[in-house]
């Protein structure tokens, strides 16, 4: 995930922001239907909305 977000941020030209570790724990049960494209989708996602220094959950 950390790898994601880092290239989001990157992408979007703002400050890499910490992932929480909750939000490990949710992706860790959460069961991906379609492939790693997926987690990298969500990361850009949540990277894009993210106005603070973390990710919200």
């Amino acid at each position: 995930m950390a790898h994601f977000v880092e290239k989001a941020a990157d992408s979007l030209g703002k400050s890499v922001p910490s992932v929480p570790p909750a939000l490990f724990q949710w992706l860790h049960n959460y069961a991906f239907p379609c492939n790693i494209h997926e987690l990298g989708g969500m990361a850009f996602d949540a990277v894009a909305r993210s106005q603070g220094a973390v990710l919200p959950l």
